[in-house]
């Protein structure tokens, strides 16, 4: 078989037991690239994609390259490391026991976990999301999950502060054009430039300033200033919501 980023051909390995059988039925290939405590998941020419046994925990590690995305521990526990590539979601994807898939919302991967109180959809940034095996094609998180946040958004107050913000924005754009600097609006020319003026906090425009660099990051920065946005944090057990920004979960 030749070398491949396709991932739909690797099996799919429920638990330990399994694991184990499946690196104890593949044979260690010839090539000296392999070492003794790895075996092909993808045959002998993808050495990319593979199983491997820890013996510092007794564990079986499903690997992508270098990076150990699931792991099979005696006592049960299997991990998944929700990595944001695409091939890695692929690779999660197929090899993932039933009732354990993935998802690619805002930017992250989700790990979809079927659970006795329902669907369930977790996260975490650094590491890995722990699951023990409750039957039935069931599972139960065992590790800390990042807290979901949703954005909820005062459209009649975020109307407002766009209104009052773009002549300071324009001010702000056509400033950094008579100095040189290059602009997308090169002949944009503020209306009223103090129009902000009528704003009850203009104290924070010098704070929002530092270090922002395009007109986005200046709304967005208004919007958290005068309560346009908010955050709420939702249960797991709520869905993703799609939309054109799915920023948060």
């Amino acid at each position: 078989m030749s070398w491949s980023n396709n991932c739909y051909k690797l099996p799919r390995i429920a638990d330990y037991a399994a694991a184990e059988k499946r690196f104890n039925d593949t044979a260690q290939p010839r090539e000296s690239l392999w070492k003794a405590f790895q075996r092909p998941l993808d045959g002998a020419k993808a050495h990319h994609k593979r199983i491997q046994f820890d013996p510092s925990n007794q564990a079986y590690e499903l690997v992508l390259y270098r990076t150990p995305l699931v792991t099979y521990y005696p006592d049960g526990t299997v991990a998944v490391r929700p990595d944001s590539r695409k091939m890695s979601r692929d690779f999660l994807y197929a090899t993932l026991p039933l009732g354990l898939s993935v998802m690619s919302h805002a930017d992250r991967t989700m790990v979809i976990a079927h659970t006795l109180e329902g669907q369930a959809w977790y996260s975490v940034a650094v590491g890995a999301l722990h699951f023990k095996h409750c039957g039935d094609h069931l599972w139960r998180i065992t590790s800390p999950t990042d807290p979901r946040i949703r954005e909820r958004m005062c459209l009649k107050r975020a109307a407002l502060v766009r209104k009052a913000t773009k002549p300071f924005l324009d001010w702000v754009q056509t400033t950094r054009v008579l100095c040189g600097e290059p602009s997308i609006k090169a002949f944009a020319f503020p209306k009223y430039p103090d129009s902000l003026d009528a704003l009850q906090d203009t104290e924070l425009w010098p704070t929002l300033a530092a270090g922002v660099s395009d007109r986005a990051a200046w709304v967005r920065g208004a919007y958290d200033a005068f309560g346009a946005r908010t955050e709420l944090a939702i249960s797991d057990y709520e869905p993703p919501r799609r939309g054109r920004h799915p920023k948060f979960s």
